[in-house]
């Protein structure tokens, strides 16, 4: 594997153990008018559901859901989104942002089940679902025609077990894919059944074709790094985060960055806070221009902001069982379990009623 790499501290935002978040400028504001909310999954009193709220936390709509949702797929004129199902679900749900309404519901085969990630294809017209052939232990993305009621129309080989989140580069033809390497199946429910021979990897498809244009292991020593989330930053380099399935003594990196052709590198925080990770991340994000990347510690009660350049640590927010995480051009907005959204001052703009689940996309 590539060199590990320190963490830079600027210490101008990290002082004493205890970092101050990014200030926005006003600049950020102006481009954050692109954006006009977000979309997350839920619990409520009455059961699941995926909301829509305003960019003050307000939730402008509801969608009732089958069961727990986890990650949404917006189509490239952000006129509908699908939430799917957190694993091991099978069901798929079409909400157009225009009326409000759920126009679609779908299913995976009987034989598959979600992952809970997916994305359009670049016109709209195909939707790809990281999926689970439980019966072959082997991972697929399921190919889903949006213009007829998400009829399955094929899938792609994934070349690995347990595949998690999957991205559409900005290239178009190339899909990234964090696979996690951990082994499960509906007849046992969130049991890993693998775990000794788990081989996590970033793989990458052509969109078009579907056949392998890279693979990365991680070396013998972290193939108990499930990697779960990926996002693109700049230069073409997919940044990542994983959850460590060894023992918490081991001490390792779970956040890092790869670019096709080389090894993948990991970084590291400082003790205190890797330590405080509990060795799992929840989510990744990246800024409007690729300068920042977000990643949340949901057990650790914490997010890190982290410079793509320099690879410097330059913010921290803390809130308790923090996960999602949405881009508003520059900065970044957090939620929580506990139904709150949370600026990435740390500053919190909205309270609900609600149990926010583990992503929180922008539109």
């Amino acid at each position: 594997m590539g060199l590990i790499l320190s963490m830079v501290i600027n210490r101008r935002y990290f002082l004493a153990g205890t970092a101050a978040s990014i200030i926005a400028s006003p600049g950020m504001a102006l481009a954050e008018q692109n954006k006009s909310g977000f979309i997350s999954a839920l619990k409520t009193a009455d059961g699941y559901a995926a909301a829509r709220l305003d960019r003050t936390g307000q939730i402008q709509a509801i969608v009732p859901l089958p069961g727990r949702g986890h990650d949404v797929a917006l189509s490239p004129q952000r006129t509908k989104a699908v939430i799917f199902s957190r694993r091991p679900g099978n069901f798929g749900v079409e909400w157009d942002l225009r009326t409000d309404r759920v126009t679609a519901e779908f299913a995976s085969p009987d034989n598959r089940h979600f992952y809970g990630h997916g994305f359009f294809s670049p016109d709209g017209r195909l939707l790809y679902a990281a999926e689970n052939n439980f019966e072959q232990e082997r991972g697929c993305l399921g190919i889903y025609d949006a213009e007829n009621n998400y009829q399955r129309v094929g899938e792609y080989e994934c070349h690995g077990i347990g595949p998690h989140q999957a991205v559409l580069l900005s290239n178009q033809d190339t899909i990234a894919l964090a696979v996690g390497g951990i082994a499960t199946h509906p007849d046992f429910p969130r049991q890993k059944l693998n775990i000794p021979d788990m081989r996590p990897s970033l793989t990458y498809l052509d969109r078009r074709t579907g056949e392998l244009v890279d693979q990365v292991f991680l070396p013998p020593e972290l193939h108990q790094l499930s990697i779960r989330h990926i996002a693109e930053g700049p230069d073409k380099t997919v940044w990542f985060c994983g959850q460590f399935q060894g023992a918490a003594t081991d001490g390792v990196n779970i956040v890092g960055f790869h670019k096709i052709g080389q090894s993948p590198e990991l970084i590291a925080l400082p003790t205190r806070l890797q330590r405080q990770t509990k060795y799992y991340a929840g989510s990744i994000a990246v800024n409007s221009d690729k300068s920042l990347i977000a990643v949340s510690f949901p057990r650790g009660n914490f997010m890190v902001i982290i410079d793509t350049i320099s690879k410097a640590l330059v913010g921290i927010t803390e809130s308790r069982d923090i996960c999602g995480i949405a881009e508003t051009g520059k900065r970044f907005y957090a939620s929580n379990g506990l139904g709150q959204l949370i600026r990435q001052d740390g500053v919190e703009i909205s309270q609900q009623d609600v149990l926010w689940d583990n992503h929180l996309r922008s539109f």
